[in-house]
């Protein structure tokens, strides 16, 4: 997509990709499963959420970044030991979902006692954002519709957040994380309801054929 802001490299994603694939098949022949480090991961995280309450940022950057790493093993494992479950799929993204809401709400929290409510607008839109960019992907694929790939995914998000977290200056990568977010749910809206336009229009010209 011309539009969409791509921070990892095409090399970078595919050096980490053979990564964690190697380390998967570590993490295979030791008896760990998808879920159990899906599990572990949403623990990872709620760490970091604990040391951004603290006001340990750098700390919470880390883990932040950790819990991001075991997000992607998590799906390498379930493709190597060819374990690959519906429940999976869907405590991989519901535990993505509990991890971004206790994230989020650690860092309003931090900024509201902090008197940044600037900080807490960009936190709440970036939260929001976040949640729709999945709800929107989510409704299109069940109406069979295919939709653009999102303008600041995942695993881009948790860098811009872990990097200006530990430099103390979350509110910018708040902003951009809100920004990118917000205008990938107005981007999909517009397709779908595009898709769905055209869809009435030719049916009306078929019903049109049949009368004639």
């Amino acid at each position: 997509m011309a539009f969409k802001i791509k921070l990892i490299s095409e090399r970078l994603e595919k050096w980490g990709k053979e990564r964690a694939t190697h380390y998967s098949r570590i993490l295979m022949n030791w008896g760990v499963t998808p879920n159990g480090l899906t599990t572990f991961g949403l623990l990872i995280n709620f760490t970091s959420a604990y040391f951004v309450l603290r006001g340990q940022l750098i700390l919470g950057a880390i883990f932040l970044v950790l819990g991001g790493l075991f997000d992607l093993l998590d799906g390498s494992l379930a493709r190597v030991s060819k374990n690959i479950s519906k429940f999976g799929s869907f405590w991989d993204s519901v535990a993505d979902r509990i991890a971004e809401a206790f994230f989020y709400l650690a860092l309003i929290i931090y900024f509201v006692t902090s008197y940044n409510y600037f900080a807490v607008l960009f936190a709440l839109f970036a939260m929001a954002g976040s949640w729709l960019v999945t709800y929107t992907r989510s409704c299109a694929e069940s109406y069979k519709i295919k939709v653009e790939e999102d303008f600041l995914p995942h695993p881009e998000r948790i860098i811009i957040l872990a990097i200006t977290l530990a430099l103390d200056r979350a509110i910018f990568g708040l902003f951009v994380i809100a920004a990118l977010t917000i205008t990938t749910v107005v981007w999909r809206t517009l397709s779908i309801y595009r898709h769905f336009q055209i869809k009435q229009i030719l049916q009306n010209k078929e019903q049109k054929k049949v009368k004639t």
